[in-house]
């Protein structure tokens, strides 16, 4: 497969770590239970830090206020057995280590980015509390389509914001984000403005929230058997429609 570091420019700008990571190592050090350990043990060829980017390595301010720390980046490589569990390796990967950390799936030629915030854990300072995990999906890299072209341009390191790690991690975030949604969308586009992004997000979950009421509201017309009320739940179906639609323009 195309090598996915090249085609996003990490080679041209930082040098390769290549550290391994002994999945027993994993197993003592990180809370894992006996099921999380038979999926990483079936799912998971090997892994390695490919790169950590800290204020030595990039150029790059480190950034913290009372509720996060973002002083480096992971960039983890996992080569992958098969792809049955991938989200879930994700959750125990992403669980496991306290720094942000952006993980790179590799099964064949295809590949599946991972990326989750991460806050202090006020109660245990040396753990951290993981946000939402965004997964991609598997990208074919020496087949992308026009959507897979726009995602993986937007998150070349040069297009990257530099002003501190939690920015830089943030638009990663967001772009993964927003590429998992870019089936739901029909179209991949992100703004480099914050703002902007966090709109689009409230657009994007108040838009998904009435596609899934028109859903329940379908289903009940089907088995509705009385007219009138039928006649009411079409008609409720129309407005969330019709609000659809409006949401569909602005995204």
């Amino acid at each position: 497969m195309g090598d996915i570091f090249q085609l996003l420019g990490y080679r041209d700008r930082l040098v390769s770590v290549g550290t391994k990571i002994d999945k027993k190592a994993l197993y003592e050090n990180a809370e894992i239970s006996a099921v999380e350990k038979k999926i990483i043990i079936d799912g998971i060829e090997k892994m390695q830090i490919e790169y950590l980017l800290n204020s030595k390595t990039i150029n790059i301010s480190s950034y913290q206020d009372e509720d996060k720390i973002y002083q480096a980046v992971v960039i983890l490589r996992v080569y992958l057995k098969n792809i049955n569990n991938v989200d879930k390796i994700a959750q125990i990967l992403q669980k496991s280590f306290p720094n942000p950390t952006i993980i790179f799936f590799e099964y064949g030629n295809e590949i599946c980015i991972s990326t989750a915030h991460k806050r202090i854990n006020k109660l245990d300072k040396e753990k951290a509390i993981c946000g939402e995990i965004n997964l991609t999906g598997f990208i074919p890299i020496d087949k992308i389509n026009e959507v897979d072209k726009k995602f993986l341009e937007s998150i070349k390191i040069n297009n990257l914001p530099f002003s501190d790690f939690y920015d830089f991690y943030s638009f990663i975030d967001e772009a993964v984000y927003l590429y998992k949604k870019s089936n739901l969308l029909g179209k991949y586009e992100i703004e480099q403005d914050e703002e902007k992004r966090r709109i689009r997000k409230q657009l994007i979950e108040e838009y998904e929230r009435l596609n899934n009421e028109l859903a329940k509201i379908t289903k009940q017309i089907k088995k509705e058997t009385q007219f009138n009320k039928k006649a009411q739940l079409n008609m409720e179906a129309v407005k969330i429609k019709s609000k659809i639609d409006e949401l569909k323009q602005k995204l």
